[in-house]
């Protein structure tokens, strides 16, 4: 999920989105997504983080997209929502904060694990969808 803030030439946040999905991981939304809407808003839990606040956009989009990942774009991964829907992925984990150990929930797929406000907007969307 790209992260940005608005911009001045962008309308609302739903431009935001799409330019930000577009500049960030090579996806055109407004030509290969379709919207479903949106999540409520987060914020990180602590204060070690700055007082930010995301409003998640849920698309939906067919067939196989090609990633062009930007410099800041650490890592993506496409997960199949089978597997974010399998109870047994979700749990709690221990996640290094600043090289501290803290227990987190957390979300684990293959050898991927997903903490923070990530996984907050997965656990989210998953009871959404029942």
């Amino acid at each position: 999920m790209p992260g940005g803030r608005k911009d001045a030439n962008d309308p609302d946040l739903l431009a935001t989105v799409i330019r930000e999905m577009h500049e960030e991981m090579g996806i055109d939304l407004a030509k290969v997504g379709r919207r479903l809407g949106t999540l409520d808003d987060l914020a990180p839990r602590t204060p070690l983080l700055p007082p930010i606040s995301i409003r998640p956009f849920v698309f939906a989009a067919s067939g196989d997209l090609a990633l062009t990942l930007s410099a800041e774009v650490a890592q993506s991964l496409w997960v199949p929502l089978s597997a974010v829907r399998d109870q047994r992925a979700w749990s709690t984990g221990s996640v290094l904060i600043r090289g501290v150990p803290s227990p987190e929930p957390t979300f684990a797929w293959r050898e991927h694990v997903v903490w923070g406000l990530t996984e907050r907007v997965l656990r989210q969307l998953v009871s959404l969808l029942g």
